[in-house]
């Protein structure tokens, strides 16, 4: 059942979905929804109730995964070249106190999830596969976040994970890049 009231739309299904009511601003139609996921199976539920509530909206799913460099390029590419431009990009993935183990690259699985991924999958999404783009629209909005951004230096001898010690929390969320690799912090949005 939707409603409308004043500026906003406020959605209920029939049944309360996980977490807390979904709203939307209304301040504009939406094109299309990108979701980017690790197992779509498990959001395949997610796309056939976002058609069912907003038929307009295309749904976009593509497979991703964080910790594995190859898929984020991989995933960014499909979706720079299924649309012209995007106007919120919110990046929601991270993941705590998981059993140590290390990705492909051999970087411990958590900071590659939680810092690597995040921001590779930024950092290409709209520093490099949408710049252009984003630039002729408007120059877009980046607000980010960071736990760790009054640290005051990262030591990139640790990259590799395999030969240091698990130190534990803190040395793991420590985003270790290269001065190539973009910036270090967390994309929440794009405006």
């Amino acid at each position: 059942m939707t409603s409308h009231t004043s500026s906003f739309y406020h959605w209920r299904h029939s049944r309360k979905p996980r977490g807390s009511d979904v709203h939307s601003s209304g301040c504009g139609f939406t094109r299309a929804v990108i979701l980017s996921v690790r197992d779509a199976a498990k959001v395949r539920s997610v796309v056939r109730e976002t058609n069912e509530v907003t038929p307009n909206t295309d749904v976009i799913l593509t497979t991703i995964h964080l910790d594995d460099f190859t898929s984020v390029v991989k995933a960014t590419a499909e979706i720079a070249g299924q649309v012209d431009k995007i106007d919120v990009l919110i990046n929601n993935a991270c993941i705590m106190a998981i059993p140590w183990a290390t990705n492909k690259a051999r970087i411990e699985k958590e900071l590659a999830l939680t810092a690597y991924g995040e921001s590779k999958t930024s950092n290409i999404l709209v520093t490099v596969a949408l710049a252009d783009r984003l630039a002729e629209e408007h120059p877009g909005y980046m607000p980010s976040t960071s736990i760790i951004a009054h640290l005051p230096e990262l030591d990139f001898k640790e990259i590799d994970a395999t030969t240091r010690e698990n130190t534990g929390f803190s040395a793991d969320v420590e985003p270790k890049k290269a001065l190539g690799q973009g910036v270090a912090t967390t994309l929440v949005a794009v405006l």
